[in-house]
């Protein structure tokens, strides 16, 4: 569950605005948003530290869909 995130709203959600928290399931890490962008940049930047934390996951991930695909 390395890509795992949980994201809770809280109000309304609109195209414009939108406010929450988001919490990533393998690390337990969260922060609260005011935006989609800020949403994202948190998740980016969890599965950024966790990739440098464990290089040969990318490469696994990368083998994997190798295989699948062809």
């Amino acid at each position: 569950m390395r890509r795992a995130f949980v994201i809770q709203f809280d109000g309304v959600v609109t195209d414009e605005h939108c406010r929450g928290r988001i919490e990533h399931v393998d690390s337990g890490r969260h922060d609260h948003f005011n935006s989609f962008a800020e949403a994202e940049r948190f998740a980016r930047q969890v599965l950024d530290e966790e990739e440098l934390n464990e290089p040969d996951a990318g490469r696994a991930d990368l083998r994997r869909r190798t295989t699948i695909n062809g």
